[in-house]
């Protein structure tokens, strides 16, 4: 803060103090620590009276003087902090302050669509969108997980309080197992989680100044270069730890199955089924009018997989577009009887839905699937132009949603997966464990499609 002692000394009015006090109430609940700079502009933006450095400070350490067990924020430095963060008596928030500034930095910030809007946030307890929440306790309450209302509703804010601290999924879930809920089998704990992560991706998080995950990636998509896009898996050395979470070294675990090259397709497999399959997305693009977008048909080209991503949604929405384009294509000019059985194949046995990949072999990865009401099948599933273990590269199981394809006596997935940021451990994997087991047992290891 700059040296105030030139400044006048005249007292503030308790109305001012009051206002600016509960501007900074609600500021550190919402966006977990800014700096003064940040909340004069955000104080300004809303107020006809602006404020200064000068009158901000010395109105806020009024308040925190007259309102010292009430106040939600804090003074440290240059910075309002949040009742999550208290540096001045505690020597590791100092450290949390810095890396919660450094996930903040070059974010846009959240701003609420009135003043009174955003002084709610000077409640703690306030928050919003509550959707989620709600629809979340809906399913406790239909499915009996809780039949005490009073404790759903603290279980919910307790959830709110553990996904703004970043929580991992194994402790929500173990969480709610202490409390009581009858999570004990993958599909119990499957139907739970996609709530769970719907609120994780519709809550307000400091580190994102305020935005939801879902609003922040809105915002991104929205500001994506118009040109390809090429997305390169980070390097991991011989010698780490290998990403699969098996424990072993990167060398003697993940890179002999990458070195084997048995987990994914030829060269040639590749350029068959990329042709293939960008004819198709251009024909479905052209014909439904998705996405203003010309790429190459050709193998190998880079492309934007967000457009990619929105074609491919939509010709899975209707996987008789599929026929059209074979009817359309006509006879030996534009496609080839090699590529038209791939297409007939992929309309006639794909497989959209959710999956929990669980491990890597040498010859495929395995996924098991994970949609509720569904036999928890394996499949043994190759890599494109790498292992999926090397397109990856995270710690196992991997919960994920993607479209499995036939391709000839191989299963394939359709170039495109969307991965879900949870990670599992203890318990929970032990059920995956188990159901891995039965289900070879009973099923086996599908390795094809048709």
């Amino acid at each position: 803060m700059e040296n105030q002692n030139n400044q006048p000394t005249s007292k503030i009015s308790d109305a001012r103090m009051e206002l600016i006090g509960s501007y900074a109430d609600a500021a550190g609940c919402l966006y977990g620590a800014l700096s003064i700079s940040e909340f004069i502009d955000v104080f300004n933006v809303y107020e006809d009276k602006k404020t200064d450095e000068w009158e901000c400070v010395r109105a806020l350490r009024q308040y925190l003087s007259s309102k010292p067990d009430t106040a939600e924020f804090s003074l440290y430095e240059d910075y309002i902090t949040g009742p999550d963060l208290i540096p001045n008596e505690f020597e590791d928030d100092i450290e949390k302050l810095r890396n919660l500034r450094a996930e903040q930095r070059d974010k846009p910030r959240y701003m609420p669509a009135g003043k009174d809007e955003l002084l709610r946030y000077a409640d703690g307890l306030y928050f919003e969108p509550k959707k989620p929440y709600s629809d979340l306790k809906a399913y406790i309450l239909k499915n009996k997980l809780q039949t005490k209302i009073g404790d759903v509703d603290g279980d919910m804010l307790d959830l709110l309080e553990m996904i703004q601290h970043r929580a991992d999924p194994v402790s929500i879930i173990q969480y709610f197992i202490d409390a009581g809920y009858p999570l004990h089998d993958i599909d119990g704990i499957n139907a739970f989680l996609q709530y769970v992560m719907t609120a994780g991706n519709n809550t307000r998080l400091f580190e994102n100044n305020g935005f939801t995950p879902e609003e922040l990636r809105k915002i991104n998509d929205s500001q994506r270069p118009e040109g390809p896009v090429l997305q390169h898996p980070k390097k991991v050395g011989r010698n780490d730890p290998c990403p699969c979470g098996s424990g072993k070294k990167y060398k003697m675990c993940c890179a002999l199955i990458e070195a084997s090259g048995a987990a994914q397709l030829s060269r040639a497999e590749c350029k068959l089924f990329y042709e293939t399959w960008y004819k198709l997305l251009d024909y479905v693009n052209r014909k439904l009018k998705v996405v203003d977008y010309s790429f190459s048909l050709s193998y190998p080209s880079p492309h934007d997989e967000v457009l990619l991503h929105k074609i491919r949604e939509r010709l899975w929405e209707t996987p008789a577009l599929i026929s059209d384009f074979i009817a359309d294509a006509g006879s030996g000019s534009v496609l080839s009887e090699e590529e038209i059985n791939l297409l007939q194949s992929w309309e006639k046995y794909h497989i959209k839905g959710q999956f929990v990949l669980l491990k890597y072999k040498p010859d495929a990865a395995i996924f098991m699937r994970a949609d509720k009401g569904k036999a928890f099948e394996l499949y043994a599933v190759k890599g494109m132009t790498s292992s999926i273990a090397e397109a990856m590269r995270r710690q196992l199981p991997i919960m994920l949603e993607t479209i499995l394809l036939p391709f000839k006596d191989k299963i394939i997935y359709d170039s495109l997966i969307d991965s879900h940021a949870i990670e599992f451990g203890g318990g929970v994997m032990d059920i995956f464990e188990s159901e891995y087991v039965k289900s070879e047992k009973k099923y086996g290891i599908k390795k094809r499609l048709v």
